[in-house]
């Protein structure tokens, strides 16, 4: 365990140079986004309460093709809410703390 914290500490090694990819990085600074819009994704993907008659009547009876479109909405939602509200917050929020504390 060590290894692997020294390695992600001096970036080196393959799975710390495949986890710097730039779209990688986005992904997981999008995640806090994900985590909050999956759930309502699945609930607006069940909208009737019957998951099983959704699934036949518009993925063909494909559960995985089902998951992997509620997957993607949701991934493709995190990434509007991440652009949209969340970077432009935290712009608007880092600049207020730092108002504030250069007054006191």
């Amino acid at each position: 365990m060590a290894m692997i914290i020294f390695s992600f500490a001096n970036h080196e090694g393959w799975l710390a140079k495949l986890l710097s990819f730039r779209w990688l990085v986005f992904l997981g600074e999008a995640s806090y986004s994900f985590y909050l819009t999956q759930d309502l994704t699945a609930r607006y993907m069940n909208w009737n309460g019957n998951r099983l008659q959704i699934i036949e009547q518009y993925f063909n009876g494909s559960y995985l093709i089902y998951a992997a479109f509620q997957f993607i909405l949701a991934l493709v939602i995190a990434i509007v809410v991440h652009l949209i509200i969340e970077k432009p917050l935290n712009r608007f929020l880092s600049r207020q703390a730092k108002t504030h504390f250069k007054t006191q």
